[in-house]
């Protein structure tokens, strides 16, 4: 009996330790909301656009996970298209690039793009180019570089992926 509570309590901290923070309960839709707040401070720039366009048709929404040792000045965020990482040639499409984007050291930061039209099956790839960075591919230990876990289905319905982890980039 013992041990079938220990393997009952273990279970429940290990599924506890995946959740991803994100606040379900906003209007129905489970992607809508910001992640937990209480984790991070949100960016509120003036280049973000409203959380309205999540829910329009060919919108693609998101957060990326800004470093608390990010370094430097940010001079623009590109979204792009693989479909396989790591990336070794140009992407399948560039979606959106944000010049001056407004990120800080240890926030998360909103990626709203409408219209998103590309359809098919893809993994999203998200570069942070630096002051003194890279053009068209990040350059080790300036630029910031972030993928998501697994290929996600774009098919023109409103999209909402998982947080993005940015790092520092390496191995190019």
């Amino acid at each position: 009996m013992r041990s079938f509570f220990l393997l009952c309590a273990t279970l429940c901290l290990a599924l506890g330790a995946c959740a991803d923070g994100v606040d379900s309960a906003v209007a129905g839709n489970p992607f809508a909301g910001e992640l937990n707040s209480g984790l991070v401070t949100v960016s509120d720039g003036p280049e973000i656009p409203d959380a309205n366009v999540c829910d329009e048709e060919h919108s693609l929404c998101g957060h990326i996970l800004v470093p608390a040792d990010l370094e430097g000045t940010p001079r623009s965020l590109v979204v792009s298209l693989y479909t396989s990482v790591p990336p070794v040639g140009p992407p399948n499409a560039v979606i959106a690039q944000i010049d001056g984007p407004s990120i800080k050291a240890g926030e998360q930061y909103p990626v709203r793009i409408n219209p998103m039209l590309e359809k098919g099956e893809y993994f999203i790839w998200i570069n942070l180019y630096m002051e003194d960075g890279g053009q068209w591919m990040p350059i080790h230990g300036v630029d910031y570089s972030g993928v998501s876990a697994a290929m996600v289905v774009f098919d023109g319905a409103p999209f909402e992926f998982d947080p993005i982890d940015m790092a520092l980039a390496s191995g190019w």
